[in-house]
């Protein structure tokens, strides 16, 4: 089943609720990345990573300016799926093709 698996993890709005991590994974859209890197200051702590899955050449930069540009972390992401309703993801052809190709 492709790695099918369930995920049921405590969510919030605060990140003051949760503290400081490990692993900041920032996934917002362009045009948000400056009101959500402002937002990140309590989940960052001294040997946090902030590892930014964004399209877009100046976010890295925009996050540097937020947390410190030892804690930013560029990263590329090919996710073939669709939202089949909400809170289901479903893996698409598209991601079998792509496993497949030599």
């Amino acid at each position: 089943m492709k790695g099918d698996f369930e995920v049921r993890a405590p969510a919030t709005d605060d990140p003051a609720e949760v503290g400081s991590c490990d692993f900041v994974l920032f996934c917002v859209k362009t045009f948000d990345t400056d009101a959500a890197a402002a937002r990140l200051g309590p989940l960052v702590g001294e040997d946090t990573a902030v590892v930014s899955l964004q399209n877009g050449v100046e976010n890295d930069e925009k996050l540097a300016r937020a947390v410190g540009d030892d804690h930013v972390m560029g990263g590329a992401a090919f996710i073939f799926a669709e939202i089949a309703e909400p809170g289901v993801i479903r893996h698409t052809e598209q991601y079998e093709a792509a496993a497949r190709a030599p």
